[in-house]
């Protein structure tokens, strides 16, 4: 059987374009300077975009800390601390923006981030929606828009990242 030109040519450039395609993301998963902060009603804000928490991103997982006037830093992932031979916890994201697991705080402990009647996910415009929960802290709001709120205060979490069906 012979092999036409063309279905090589076509072979070739699926394997060399792929690699564009599979990836989330083409920018560095950061979060926006002005939309950045999840809301508390036992708490307050949390800020998800501060210069020392270096919140990242990934087609995978969240890293960095957020910081919380009232709660102090809240780490997405042990490996920020190096601790995760000890306590393994990660915020994971499954690519298409749902975000599962555990973030750590000092002050407050478990913020769960799929919990049952909540869950926190990004949508195709880098928005964060949902809710979180922490025992000691109670709902966290990403996004005015979940609870209808946004006439009266305006916020939520933003990224650069981008789901993979986006």
């Amino acid at each position: 059987m012979k092999i036409k030109p063309i279905t090589i040519i076509i072979l070739a450039l699926g394997i060399l374009l792929f690699p564009v395609f599979a990836s989330a993301s083409n920018t560095s998963g950061t979060i926006d300077s002005t939309n950045k902060y999840a809301w508390t009603e036992n708490l307050g804000w949390l800020d998800f975009g501060t210069t020392e928490g270096n919140v990242q991103i990934t087609d995978s997982a969240l890293t960095g800390y957020a910081w919380g006037e009232n709660i102090g830093w809240v780490s997405l992932n042990c490996s920020n601390d190096n601790s995760c031979a000890t306590v393994d916890y990660s915020i994971s994201n499954d690519g298409a923006g749902a975000l599962t697991g555990y973030a750590w705080t000092e002050n407050a402990g478990w913020l769960q981030f799929n919990p049952t009647y909540g869950g926190v996910s990004i949508d195709s415009s880098g928005n964060f929606s949902g809710y979180a929960w922490g025992e000691n802290v109670g709902w966290i709001i990403f996004n005015c828009a979940t609870t209808d709120s946004c006439a009266t205060v305006d916020y939520k979490v933003n990224t650069d990242w981008r789901p993979q069906s986006a």
